[in-house]
């Protein structure tokens, strides 16, 4: 997505532990602030962590928040992938369905 490549705000992939040994991956979007910031969840609809997801999150830093957006599909794709793991939103959306929504919380929770 255009727009998130041109961002001048950082962004970066990171693995959150979680459970017995368990990871979610989370895209995290830094402010452009010098001091500490507050931070805010952004929590993907039905169809997985969308590039639309990660601009929400982007827009989020811009107004000064460290923005993380988890993956609730991480592992749950083809070959342990991620919502990007998949062919098309309906497989995701249907993945989405099928979770454990003990785990979501307790990867919120991390």
């Amino acid at each position: 997505m255009e727009q998130l490549e041109d961002s001048p705000r950082h962004h970066e992939w990171v693995d959150v532990a979680y459970g017995d040994g368990e990871t979610i991956r989370c895209f995290l979007i830094y402010p452009e602030v010098k001091e500490a910031a507050d931070s805010v969840i952004v929590i993907h609809e039905n169809r997985g962590l969308t590039d639309w997801v990660r601009l929400i999150g982007d827009k989020l830093a811009a107004e000064g928040f460290v923005a993380i957006c988890p993956d609730f599909l991480t592992g749950k794709g083809p070959n342990g992938g991620g919502t990007s793991s998949f062919s098309n939103s309906d497989e995701a959306r249907t993945a989405i369905y099928q979770l454990d929504q003990n785990k979501i919380n307790e990867a919120l929770d991390a």
